[in-house]
């Protein structure tokens, strides 16, 4: 439909200034506080924090200190994120799937 055209193309835009443009230094900014809030609020999920622990132990096979993955979030440069999102964008190797209600 022309709506879903609409948005998929927009979304496409998107995807491709990240990958194209350096992120602004204050949105990198905003999007690191926000991770290292959104980081500090599950610890306080018994549940979650766990399921991140766990996480930690299977894919690093260590457990990082709070303190450590702050820092971690902090030493993300912009030229970082922006081959990370060309490396997951490329689209020669991008998969699309889009699901919508079926047609009456």
């Amino acid at each position: 439909t022309n709506k879903l055209s609409t948005i998929v193309g927009k979304i496409y835009r998107e995807l491709e200034a990240l990958y194209c443009k350096l992120i602004p230094a204050r949105e990198l900014k905003k999007a690191k506080q926000q991770s290292k809030g959104g980081l500090v609020l599950s610890m306080e999920n018994t549940n979650a924090r766990m399921s991140n622990l766990a996480k930690m132990e299977i894919y690093e096979n260590r457990i990082f200190t709070l303190a450590e993955l702050l820092e971690i979030i902090d030493a993300i440069s912009g030229e970082e994120l922006q081959k990370l999102a060309g490396y997951l964008f490329d689209s020669t190797t991008f998969i699309e799937t889009i699901i919508q209600p079926a047609e009456a």
